[in-house]
């Protein structure tokens, strides 16, 4: 069997592995200390925020099926949340989420969707994969300068522009991802010494600050203590990037309460976290990067839109497009 290495253990290096397993000896490097990318769940003592997407639907048969297992196993559940739109401090609309449509989260935390299919992965995680060599086969260089050799495909599920730094330049689709552009958002995480009242558990805002603001104590299988997470726009945390992390959340927080008139004396804790690569433009037609004669692919949710997903969507696709040359 071929030996293929994923840089990048997300949704889609994940889902990627799931689809080759059985064609190929798949080994997986993830620079972070857990799996699940953007399906990410970060502790604070007792308590967990998922601070990176914070829900998703399902769409096609084949994204269906393949979270069937997670399903029963009870490590996915639809949320169902209180969800409004806000516009000028105002609640414009209305609805419950329910079982006709699920929006589904991973319990505990997001991240349980990204643990449940790394089970039976070789996946090596804290591994920043800073350089690719090829002499007869691929070998991968970390920042340690420790060396993976013996691969005959490395597949990067990585954000466009990290591809490129590791790619040669003969890549074939190396100007597609030139062209792609990505955009960031900033994400504060809060816990509160008392609930507050709110006519919502999920919101999405129309504003040029605050995009989304959601209680994350009300997904199934969280803590009681009353947590909140909190998007900025991706303009706003595009043009602010320079600022302190002192003033993005001060920002943040004073607009915050503008919003939902809120004591900011009832909060416990605020931490934040700044992504880069949050959001692209969903593509006309989704991106195909495989290039059989360098033996070199790149996938990624950012191939077809920054959703859930999309992410398994693009391992998909790239997966059933490399099967012909395994």
């Amino acid at each position: 069997m071929k030996n293929i290495a994923i840089v990048g253990a997300g949704i889609t290096g994940l889902s990627l592995a799931h689809c080759l397993k059985n064609h190929a000896t798949i080994t997986l490097f993830e620079k972070s200390r857990g799996v699940s990318g953007r399906l990410s769940t970060r502790r604070s003592g007792e308590l967990s925020f998922d601070h990176g997407a914070q829900y998703f639907c399902v769409k096609t048969p084949e994204f269906a099926l393949f979270i069937k297992p997670l399903v029963q196993a009870g490590v996915i559940l639809p949320w169902h949340a209180r969800f409004v739109e806000i516009k000028n401090k105002k609640i414009i609309k209305k609805t419950q989420w329910n079982s006709a449509y699920p929006h589904y989260v991973g319990v505990p935390g997001m991240n349980a969707v990204g643990k449940f299919l790394a089970q039976d992965c070789n996946i090596y995680l804290s591994t920043l994969i800073q350089k690719m060599v090829h002499n007869n086969c691929w070998e991968l260089i970390d920042d340690n300068n420790q060396y993976y050799g013996g691969f005959d495909w490395v597949i990067l599920s990585v954000p466009a522009e990290q591809a490129q730094l590791l790619l040669p330049p003969n890549f074939s689709f190396y100007h597609q991802l030139q062209k792609v552009r990505m955009s960031g958002c900033y994400t504060l995480m809060i816990s509160f010494n008392q609930p507050i009242s709110l006519e919502f558990d999920a919101a999405l805002v129309h504003d040029n600050e605050i995009s989304w603001i959601s209680v994350n104590s009300t997904k199934p299988g969280r803590d009681n203590t009353m947590t909140m997470i909190v998007n900025s726009t991706n303009q706003w945390a595009d043009q602010f990037s320079y600022l302190s992390e002192t003033s993005r959340v001060e920002i943040l927080l004073e607009k915050l309460s503008k919003i939902i008139s809120y004591d900011q004396r009832h909060i416990k804790e605020v931490n934040g976290h700044f992504w880069k690569y949050a959001n692209s433009k969903k593509q006309k037609t989704p991106l195909l990067l495989v290039d059989n004669k360098a033996k070199l692919a790149v996938c990624g949710d950012w191939c077809v839109h920054s959703r859930v997903e999309s992410a398994f969507i693009s391992g998909l696709t790239t997966a059933n497009a490399l099967k012909q040359y395994l």
